[in-house]
């Protein structure tokens, strides 16, 4: 197969320059690895940003309650479990609520509002239904 390069054609040769070596610092060894984490005395107030994070946080928990009570009645309605289907759509409009309450105490604190951190607290539909039956 003749070579569809011209007869005169040379290849070319750059020289590329080497990278001067680093300079090798020796780094200070520790036997134990350190952890740095903010603590916060005990019974501090939180902060603002703290305070949207969880709020954040639990709005999060709230809608994903939300999608596992769907899931489980999607579930359900396939496996033909309709009691379990009726007994899991009952408990919609409660989540739903609570999503509410959620996005509502979160847009406070956006607005800038200061929130009791008791309002910040959350307890799952499971959570608070282990505190129902125990108390």
């Amino acid at each position: 197969m003749p070579s569809r390069l011209p007869a005169d054609w040379t290849p070319e040769f750059v020289d590329i320059p080497q990278p001067a070596p680093p300079s090798v610092q020796p780094v200070p060894q520790s036997s134990s690895l350190t952890l740095k984490t903010e603590t916060v005395p005990a019974g501090a107030p939180m902060t603002m940003e703290k305070k949207i994070d969880k709020a954040r946080f639990t709005l999060g928990q709230a809608k994903f309650d939300l999608t596992l009570a769907k899931e489980q009645i999607r579930r359900n309605d396939s496996q033909g479990a309709p009691m379990l289907v009726k007994e899991v759509e009952a408990k919609l409009p409660e989540l739903r609520e609570i999503i509410k309450q959620r996005r509502a105490l979160y847009d406070r604190l956006l607005a800038g509002e200061d929130v009791p951190e008791e309002e910040l607290e959350f307890k799952s539909p499971r959570e608070r239904e282990e505190e129902q039956y125990s108390g």
